[in-house]
């Protein structure tokens, strides 16, 4: 996804001077001029930068003066972009440049970096007084040996410029923009709009919801991400690939789905078909009432195959959000076939096995699933049991366990693993196992 990557280029080439390479004379320690000691507030500036890293931490820089005025310069991920000006209570100013001065950045290293560490975020501390400089740069430096009070300074300065409020859109955040007379009807608006709802870490769906209500376009935006296919996404599919239903209905009620008055059939099939990946229960009832189609035609194969949507699930055992078993009962109900299995060879018992889902396991048994059907890899949802409830079940329903399908079969796994209550079952049940 795009987020302001040129604007940050240009940006980080500013700040090279802020990460030199280590050098003999980082081991000094020089002690604060006299002339800083006794800078007047108005001619001390106090700024933070935050890095970028893969974990998508917002990139910004915050100064402030002395006296209370800032600027926080938002470079994406996140953040809100561009220069915003404003003050704060001169009083906490001068408590937090009182606080640099202590933490006494002067008789620190230039650069605490600590080595084997990759993708995570660096930040900077610099200070400007009475005509003289100092930044020091950080990326995990309570690894290298950096104080801890003058790494405290980080979330100090956060907190003292408010700077949350800015780096993440929240309710504040909208107030600070009518403040500057944003224009909530704009292209940077909607851009502002896609960031935020393709952000994690972003946590305050009701000032994304009031963004929609205030009037972002719904159409383009260069911050909508791409799927697999390198198709640009729209607002709602975005909304259901990042787990945002509350953002996805909200949506629905400005009828983005519409053309002209009209309902895009393909983009419908676009977000269904997501919404179903999704096991997002919600969004597929919000959308079957349009009748999306049910099927697709799978490319990904020689031969293009009709499928059932159910093949798009995507089994992550580590989702809270899915909500698999209600949307298979639901499409199911419409016709979709049970036994149905995608390019990888890959069914509903597949997935539920995968997913631990017993209840889904047992329900899809008990409508018909073939328990011995084997995927792209040779192996049966027997084969992906770790779960004893469920391997159970396949074991009532018929499926074979002495199989040897990779490795070894699940009932030598069972035996390696000691599955204890598998091995009862199958003690009881000979003539099964």
């Amino acid at each position: 996804m795009k987020r302001f990557s040129v604007i940050i280029i240009a940006f980080a080439a500013t700040l090279l001077p802020l990460a030199p390479a280590a050098r003999a004379s980082d081991a000094l320690v020089p002690q604060a001029p006299l002339s800083v000691l006794l800078a007047p507030l108005a001619d001390t500036r106090v700024t933070l930068t935050r890095f970028r890293s893969r974990g998508g931490v917002p990139v910004y820089s915050v100064t402030v003066t002395g006296t209370g005025e800032v600027r926080f310069i938002g470079l994406g991920y996140g953040a809100i972009p561009g220069e915003h000006n404003y003050r704060i209570s001169p009083a906490d100013a001068a408590t937090l440049v009182a606080a640099v001065q202590k933490a006494d950045l002067w008789s620190l290293r230039d650069r605490y970096v600590s080595g084997g560490i990759s993708d995570g975020p660096g930040a900077s501390i610099g200070i400007v007084a009475g005509g003289r400089s100092k930044i020091v740069y950080e990326y995990y430096g309570e690894n290298a040996g950096m104080p801890q009070d003058a790494l405290a300074l980080e979330d100090l300065i956060d907190a003292t410029t408010q700077s949350a409020d800015w780096s993440r859109v929240n309710g504040k955040t909208l107030d600070r923009l009518r403040g500057e007379g944003f224009d909530f009807t704009s292209q940077a608006a909607a851009d502002l709009l896609a960031d935020a709802i393709g952000d994690y870490d972003q946590d305050n769906d009701a000032a994304l919801i009031a963004l929609i209500d205030a009037g972002a376009p719904l159409g383009a935006s260069k911050n909508l991400g791409a799927t697999g296919d390198n198709r640009t996404m729209d607002f709602l599919e975005q909304a259901i690939v990042f787990h945002r239903t509350a953002i996805a209905e909200a949506l629905l009620t400005k009828d983005v789905l519409k053309t002209n008055g009209v309902i895009d059939r393909t983009r419908l099939d676009w977000d269904f078909r997501e919404a179903v990946a999704q096991a997002d229960l919600k969004i597929v009832e919000a959308l079957l009432p349009l009748q999306p189609s049910l099927t697709f035609q799978d490319t990904s194969e020689l031969a293009p195959r009709t499928l059932p949507v159910t093949v798009l699930f995507d089994a992550n055992p580590i989702d809270a959000h899915w909500q698999g078993f209600a949307v298979t009962r639901l499409l199911l109900d419409r016709g979709c076939d049970i036994n149905a299995a995608d390019s990888q060879g890959r069914t509903l018992l597949h997935v539920a096995t995968q997913m631990e889902k017993v209840d889904m396991v047992r329900y899809l048994i008990a409508h018909g699933a073939q328990v011995d059907a084997v995927d792209a890899t040779g192996d049966a949802a027997l084969d992906m049991a770790w779960n004893e409830d469920i391997a159970i079940a396949l074991l009532e329903a018929g499926a074979d366990p002495n199989i040897r399908r990779n490795d070894d079969s699940f009932a030598e796994r069972a035996q390696r693993d000691r599955m204890t209550r598998v091995l009862a079952w199958q003690a009881a049940h000979p003539a099964k196992s």
